[in-house]
């Protein structure tokens, strides 16, 4: 009797805290599109607190839970083999951090900005160990990363924990979008959309101050983007979004199966709409922002999603509609920057530098030659460069290149680390992931992620934390989502 209401008790507990890390996580999604400026340390740093949180309220939910609160109905060895990823995605990003945290104890400098220069404090650093050499600049990457393994553990046990939702229509029950998934697309749409429609609003007006708020020193407003000091994130993480809201929407179809969408069954719920015309908002946002990679990303990305829904569907309705809204985004885009787009993708064919990345490039390489194994430290390639920058005029902060910059940073140890963690996602999903989704929109979400990594190999998106914690969250979701409908979850008593 006394364990019955102890696990009562904990259950409710639970309940209650399981609440609360919801209403945390879909803060953070809300916040995510307007924390984008940099410059002002408190809007990341706020973005970070709410990363810590979730991870305190999932320990907290480790502690209550019942001990008769069972989410997998699998046969014990099947279970133990699911385990298995779970525990190396574990290892490898605490091995990762744990890098990190050595180098910021082991550094090799102390820099301190002053408005003339860099005051630098060299010490010995133990020879062979990792290393940093900006402590401050680590340790605050360190602070961060973090906030992304905790979030992204809290997402996905708060998805592996909602109730998985059947579709009123369509063969057998197949899943059409479940609820908490929907949560998090809603609000994306609503919060990344307002922000995609402030940020053409802004470019129209030619306004000079960010948000019209904000003063950035020496940027014109061509070259940013709503919330974004520059215009290239805007479009990687827009690019990053839209595609899993038209995920959403397609599964919100009426009968969401291969069968029942290409046999024409499919019905669009009236609201599900709103997804799409955010979608569409945030696509013309891309083109009106001008980054010339992320539009050609956007144009990959409207073929692919226009070949699955297509394919998927036979219903005039989806095909055309669908179509149509895209052609809108296209046409939106071209309209608010025409003429600086032509400018934009002539200068692009006389342009092979790259706008300079490859002097960057060229000059990175040697410096991330001097250390292989361990790399010059986290996010210290600033002010890392500054002891080698002899000939190179500008004084660069990111390598435009994350492939060079994780592999410069943290040597090829860390970024081993950081591709086994990437390759175990798809595992992870595939052994232990519960919530069924349509496939449509599990294709969608894979597209905007890789979308993502594809433009980091010519780019810095994941050097910025918003577009971080969006990746993560995006990456926690697709680690719960199986790519087979087969596995199902057990409901407790």
């Amino acid at each position: 009797m006394g364990s019955r209401r102890n696990n009562a008790a904990s259950g409710a507990w639970h309940q209650l805290l399981d609440r609360a890390s919801g209403a945390v996580l879909l803060s953070v999604v809300a916040y995510v599109p307007w924390a984008a400026n940099t410059t002002v340390p408190w809007l990341t740093w706020l973005l970070v607190a709410g990363c810590w949180l979730s991870g305190f309220l999932l320990l907290a939910k480790w502690v209550v839970r019942p001990q008769d609160l069972d989410w997998d109905d699998s046969p014990p060895r099947r279970a133990w083999m699911a385990r298995v990823p779970i525990i190396l995605m574990a290892v490898f990003s605490t091995a990762l951090l744990a890098q990190v945290a050595v180098s910021v104890w082991n550094h090799s400098a102390a820099v301190v900005r002053l408005p003339d220069g860099l005051e630098w404090t060299y010490r010995a650093s133990r020879p062979g160990w990792p290393t940093t050499w900006d402590r401050d600049a680590t340790l605050a990457a360190l602070t961060r990363y973090i906030g992304l393994v905790a979030i992204f553990w809290a997402m996905r046990d708060w998805m592996q924990q909602g109730d998985a939702e059947r579709g009123p229509g369509g063969d057998g029950g197949r899943p059409r979008l479940p609820r908490r998934l929907r949560g998090v697309a809603w609000t994306l749409a609503i919060s990344a959309g307002a922000m995609a429609l402030t940020g053409i609003v802004h470019r129209l007006d030619k306004a000079k101050d960010l948000l019209w708020l904000m003063p950035l020193k020496d940027t014109p407003y061509t070259q940013m983007f709503g919330s974004f000091p520059y215009r290239a994130n805007a479009g990687q993480f827009f690019n990053m979004i839209w595609p899993l809201l038209v995920g959403a929407w397609l599964a919100s179809q009426r009968g969401p199966s291969l069968r029942d969408l290409r046999g024409g069954t499919s019905r669009s719920g009236g609201a599900s709409s709103f997804l799409v015309l955010c979608a569409v908002v945030m696509i013309a946002a891309v083109f009106t922002a001008a980054s010339r990679m992320a539009i050609a990303i956007a144009i990959v990305q409207v073929v692919l999603v226009s070949l699955v829904a297509g394919f998927l569907s036979q219903d005039a309705r989806v095909r055309f509609g669908l179509a149509g809204g895209l052609l809108a985004a296209l046409a939106l885009g071209w309209f608010a920057q025409g003429d600086f787009l032509r400018k934009r993708f002539e200068n692009a064919l006389v342009d092979s530098t790259l706008s300079n990345r490859t002097v960057i490039y060229d000059y990175a390489r040697p410096m991330a030659a001097r250390f292989p194994t361990w790399g010059w430290g986290a996010e210290a390639f600033r002010t890392y460069g500054e002891l080698h920058r002899t000939s190179l005029r500008m004084n660069p902060e990111f390598v435009h290149d994350d492939r060079l910059e994780v592999v410069g940073g943290v040597g090829w140890v860390g970024a081993a680390l950081a591709m086994a963690c990437l390759a175990l996602l798809p595992v992870m999903a595939n052994t232990s992931g519960t919530t069924r989704v349509a496939a449509p929109s599990l294709g969608l979400l894979w597209v905007g992620m890789m979308g993502l990594l594809i433009h980091a190999c010519v780019d810095y998106p994941l050097q910025v934390p918003v577009i971080q914690v969006t990746w993560v969250i995006l990456a926690a979701i697709a680690a719960t989502c199986p790519w087979r409908s087969g596995r199902r979850r057990t409901t407790p008593a």
